[in-house]
Parts: C-alpha cells; structure tokens; sequence
C-alpha cells in the first residue's frame, strides 16, 4: 500500500496544453515533421553505420579468401573439399551484401525490414553448412565474417525499433483521421447542399402533383364528363337490354339444340346455317337475311320420325318452331339492330370526347410526378441518413484521444 502510494506520488503527469480544433492540424503536422527528422536523423547513422560494417565486412571476405593453412600438408582430397566450401561461403556472403538496398525515406524503413530478415534468413538457412567446414580450417576469418552479418542484423532492428518507439505508422494513422476529418466537413456541407436542392425538387413535384390532382378534379366536375358518364351509363343500360332480347331468341332455341344436332347429320341441304345457328344462334340469324331457319324448321318438321324424338320431345319442338316464327325472327332482328345501333352512336360519341383523353393525359402525369417524388424522398431519407452517420465532434475526440496517447500529453480541446 505504501509503495503504491510514493509510487503515485512521484508518478510523472503528462504536459497539459490547450488547442482549438481548428489548429489540431498544423500543430501536429509540426509534431510529425520533428518526429521524422528525428527518425530520418537515426536512417541517416544507420546507413553511415551500415556502410562501414560492409567495407569491414569485403575486407573480412577478403582475408578468408587469403588466409593460408596453418598445416599445408594435408590430403588434396581434403583440400578440395575446404576449398570449395570457402568460396560457396564468400559467395554467399559477397552475394548478400550487394542484395542489400539501404532506405533513402524512413516510409520505406517497414518493407526494408521485411526485404532484409528474408534475405538474411536466407543467407543463413543457405550458408550453415559451407560456414561450419570453413570454421575448422579458418575460425578467425570465417567467424568476423558472421560477426559482420549479426552487425548488420542488430543495426536494422534496432533501426526497427527506432521506428516502432517514434509510432511513425501511428502518426501516419492519425495524419489521415485528420484529414478525414477535414473532408468530413467538405462531405457535410455538400450533404447539406444535395438536402436543399432535393427539398426544392420535392416541393416543386408536389405542387405538380397538386396541380394535377386540382385539374382532375375539375375535369371530373366539368359538364363534359358529366355527359360522358351520361352516355357511359345509357350504353350499360343498352348492353343489358341487349342481352335480354338475345334470350328471347337463345332460351327457346336451346331448347331444341339437341334435334338441331340430330338433323344436322342427317341433312342433305343448309348444312352451313344449321352449323353455323348451332355456333351462335344470334349471329346467324341477325346475318339470314333469307330466313333460311324457318325452312330448316319445316324441313326438320317433315323428317320428325327420322329424328327419333320422343312424344314430349316431338312436341317441345313443334310449339318452339311455332313461336320462332317469320314475324318474331323480323321483329327479333328489328329491334337487335336498333339496340345495336344506338350502342355504336354512343360509343361513337364516346370515342369522339376529348375529356376523358385529357384526364388519362393529367393521372399519367401525377403518376410520373408520384413516383419521382417516391425517389426524391428515398434520396433525402439516405442524405440524413448519412448526415447522422459523420460525427465530426466525436471524430475530433477520437483523434485527440489518441495524440494524447501517442504524444503522452494531456490534451484539452478549446470549444
């Protein structure tokens, strides 16, 4: 508990500053650029460094390449074998050090990294073997030689870690929330513009659709349609007369459907009335300007037994023949065609009125304005919806929060 306590006591506070933000950005800009001279001061003594580790290094390569055994007198067999593997082993190490391309920016120190441990690992994965024989012959040289390589090696971690402890990828990271930030501001404004100019679009389509709705409205109450309607309801009234007066002639006729099919088979003239009555009894009579029917009907009279109908059939068909007589066939199609003619007058008439064109013209056009307002409103919905989205208060708070971290400052923003 003691320990605790003098532990916070002399517990280091971070450095308070105060800052608007509006200058967030040129202040930490500052922040970044003494960071990366600091960093770029660090790249400039590593390759200094480095350089002279790799003329140490040639020169090592080269006393390897020169140095004499210390027992001559040994089997050329044996000779060889050292021989060959001294030289695969300069020419790895030569073959390393001229692979190594030194960074000229600290953006390029992370991908130097990963470039130099991979052919580092390389050069050690390949060179083990050739390095152990060398090392019972010439253990001086062959082991400067790898000496210089774990120079090389320490000299780029600690280049890393230079790197690391600076946070250049965290001040990258915040340098682009600070321009996301600044482009938000940009984003919101031109929201907030499309807002306007698709409010003014939507206002401008619903006095459209007012204005339509208002001349329906009118056309609908004019004297025009009214006579329209008129003339609509009259041709309803006419197309129900009509199909009144067709059971006049189709309810009794059907009734003797069945000897009109017998007698059809065994007729030896009108074989095209009798199909074409058994088709559509109204057609045909409407178009028997003849009354061929009626001789049908005599002649089906005269062959009754050939029909082989019974006494109750025989007689439903001789009391039908005798209602569809001459008279009520003339007065039938008398009175169809007049029906018919004042049907086609009023469809004429009907054809002929403009109103009912003009109101088509009028509802085609509140459905146009109708749906464009429906995509209006879908496209103002999603302006909000992404107005909500950016934040640029808590954005700010996010990239202060991690400044103050990164900077160990404690950083208070000046609203």
């Amino acid at each position: 508990m003691a320990f605790e306590f003098i532990k916070k006591l002399f517990a280091h506070e971070p450095e308070g500053i105060e800052i608007s933000p509006e200058d967030v950005d040129s202040w930490f800009s500052e922040k970044a650029k003494e960071k990366e001279a600091e960093l770029q001061s660090a790249l400039d003594e590593f390759r200094q460094a480095f350089e002279a580790e790799v003329k140490e290094t040639k020169e090592n390569i080269r006393l390897l390449k020169d140095a004499e055994l210390r027992n001559p007198n040994i089997p050329q067999r044996e000779f060889n074998f050292m021989q060959g593997n001294r030289v695969a082993y300069m020419k790895k190490a030569v073959d390393l050090v001229k692979s190594i391309i030194l960074p000229d920016k600290t953006e390029d120190i992370l991908q130097f990294h990963k470039d130099f441990q991979g052919k580092v690992d390389y050069f050690t994965s390949q060179s083990y073997k050739p390095f152990m024989i060398v090392s019972q012959f010439f253990s001086n040289e062959a082991e400067n030689i790898a000496a210089n390589i774990n120079k090389f090696d320490k000299a780029e971690k600690d280049l890393l870690g230079k790197y690391e402890s600076i946070g250049i990828p965290k001040f990258s990271k915040i340098s682009k929330s600070i321009k996301d930030h600044a482009r938000a501001k940009e984003i919101i404004e031109q929201i907030k513009h499309n807002l306007e100019e698709k409010e003014k679009q939507l206002e401008a389509i619903k006095a459209q659709i007012g204005d339509a709705d208002k001349e329906i409205e009118l056309m609908n109450k004019s004297a025009e349609y009214k006579d329209y309607h008129q003339l609509k309801q009259e041709k309803e009234k006419l197309n129900k007369k009509l199909k009144m007066h067709e059971q006049t002639f189709t309810a009794p006729f059907s009734s003797i459907q069945h000897p009109f099919k017998k007698y059809f088979k065994i007729a030896m003239k009108n074989t095209e009335w009798i199909d074409s009555y058994l088709e559509n009894p109204v057609t045909a009579l409407k178009s028997d300007q003849d009354l061929v029917l009626l001789e049908i009907f005599a002649n089906m009279e005269n062959s009754i037994e050939s029909l082989k109908l019974n006494d109750k059939k025989a007689e439903r068909f001789k009391s039908t023949i005798k209602k569809l007589n001459k008279e009520f066939c003339l007065d039938f199609i008398k009175e169809i065609k007049e029906i018919e003619g004042k049907i086609k007058e009023i469809k004429n008439k009907l054809n002929s009125a403009s109103i009912i064109s003009q109101i088509e013209k009028e509802e085609e056009a509140a459905r146009f304005h109708k749906s464009k307002e429906k995509i209006i409103q879908q496209q103002i919905d999603e302006l909000k919806s992404d107005q909500v989205k950016i934040d640029r208060d808590k954005m700010m708070d996010e990239i202060i929060e991690e400044i103050s971290k990164l900077l160990n400052l404690n950083i208070k923003l000046i609203k």
